[in-house]
């Protein structure tokens, strides 16, 4: 998002010229490739040597893969600013408009190539690893079924446009009509218009889901038959039960939606293949728990409000001093999106984790009968209505089901202390040694 502002970037150094710079900053694409190269392959290779070695060899890989994460953000800084891609690519996408030269819409996306080109070519390496995870953690029948190495490209890139570029299109689209159009941007209307983009785009948005996934609706018999019944039971509403076809690559499950009419619960292919019905019933209860807790609506809050917070705050320091704004346009433009960046890392975080806790305790309650001590259950046991409950097996068998998708994704429970915090809440308490005691106090705790 700060790439796509209308940034005045450094000159290419030493008399480069676009060329240049353009030569230097595919160098640094390349290296990075490189480096990604050496990390998928021989990551396959040991696995292939050493296949009892899955975890440490997992978690190696996992380290290596955040460790390049970071490396490419640094490589595409120093291409921006220290070779002055941005200066050249900007040029590269300007034209002449009304009489006047303005980038293309749509233009952003050269700028961000050399980024683009080294993390999707790195997909192309991280698929041996991946796929040779996948075979030691899966039986025989299924290997067929993995992505080809185009398929698990194309299917991290529609992961990667639901959760990165589609806000990334619509600040694109706005700074576009900004310079073909800058009177129109002067409508005395349109700051109070915009005001609504962000709340339809989060509610309107699980209408694409299904088609930048490929979800279908999940298929009649006893597994739709128990989620709707366990749906009725916990007094949740949706519109419908997608099923997530993953090729085998990903144990999950998730809720999208603010409203019931337009809210989809969505199961991945291999979560359901290898979990129980009560492991199934335990993730269902979790995602249940996100929507009966107004989790959903209350991330869309935080971000609108957030939004219009720093907007705010932009705006009133451009009032006080016009001409300081011009003078230092370029700092006033990047330092909201850093602080932002910031300020979403610390507080979305924490809230987060705290709403996942939330989500788990439910997860226990949705599963549970109105024995608090309970032995076990069986096809006379009565579970309670609404999640009101809370026993022994309910919580588990949510505990269970955790570990389970911990054990079908390949989880490593070895971590260290700061990917720990980064974690999943779900993961961090199915991992800790006394997780049914954190959940009872926790949801005795709610219960007062």
């Amino acid at each position: 998002m700060t790439v796509c502002l209308p940034i005045d970037w450094p000159i290419a150094p030493f008399g480069m010229g676009e060329r240049g710079s353009a030569a230097c900053a595919g160098g640094v694409a390349f290296l990075l490739l490189v480096a990604a190269g050496w990390i998928g392959l021989g990551t396959a290779q040991r696995l292939k040597r050493n296949p009892e070695r899955r975890e440490a060899i997992g978690q190696r890989y996992s380290t290596a893969r955040t460790y390049l994460f970071f490396a490419n953000l640094i490589g595409f800084a120093v291409c921006l600013i220290g070779l002055g891609w941005g200066w050249a690519a900007t040029h590269y996408a300007t034209i002449v408009f009304e009489g006047r030269s303005v980038m293309i819409p749509g233009g952003e996306i050269l700028i961000l190539a050399p980024y683009l080109f080294a993390q999707i070519g790195s997909w192309f390496f991280f698929y041996s690893a991946d796929r040779k995870f996948h075979e030691l953690v899966v039986d025989q029948r299924k290997h067929a079924r993995f992505w080809s190495r185009g398929g698990y490209v194309l299917f991290l890139l529609r992961q990667q446009f639901i959760m990165v570029f589609a806000p990334l299109f619509l600040l694109m689209g706005q700074q576009g009509v900004e310079r073909l159009y800058p009177e129109f941007m002067q409508e005395v209307w349109l700051p109070y218009a915009s005001l609504f983009v962000l709340p339809a785009f989060l509610i309107l948005f699980p209408l694409l889901l299904p088609a930048l996934l490929g979800l279908r609706p999940l298929p009649p018999g006893s597994a739709r038959d128990r989620l709707e019944a366990n749906a009725r039971r916990l007094r949740f509403h949706y519109a419908q039960i997608y099923l997530w076809d993953t090729r085998g690559a990903m144990a999950n499950a998730m809720v999208v939606g603010i409203v019931p009419w337009i809210r989809y619960v969505v199961f991945t292919d291999r979560l359901l293949e290898e979990m129980s019905d009560a492991e199934v019933d335990g993730v269902f209860g979790h995602e249940v728990g996100h929507a009966r807790h107004g989790h959903i609506l209350y991330y869309a809050m935080f971000l609108i409000l957030s939004f219009v917070l720093m907007g705010a705050v932009v705006q009133a320091v451009r009032l006080v001093d016009e001409s300081r704004w011009h003078e230092y346009r370029t700092l006033f433009l990047i330092a909201p999106i850093a602080l932002m960046g910031s300020y979403m890392f610390a507080a979305f975080g924490f809230i987060s984790r705290r709403c996942e806790r939330q989500a788990d305790i439910f997860g226990c309650r949705a599963g549970s009968c109105a024995n608090p001590q309970c032995s076990g259950h069986d096809q006379s046991t009565t579970l309670v209505s609404g999640g009101d409950g809370l026993c022994v097996t309910g919580i588990d068998e949510f505990i269970r089901a955790l570990r389970q998708v911990e054990d079908i994704n390949g989880m490593t429970r070895a971590k260290s202390p700061w990917l720990e915090r980064s974690s999943s809440c779900a993961v961090m308490l199915s991992t800790a040694p006394s997780s049914r005691a954190h959940l009872v106090v926790s949801a005795r705790q709610q219960r007062i």
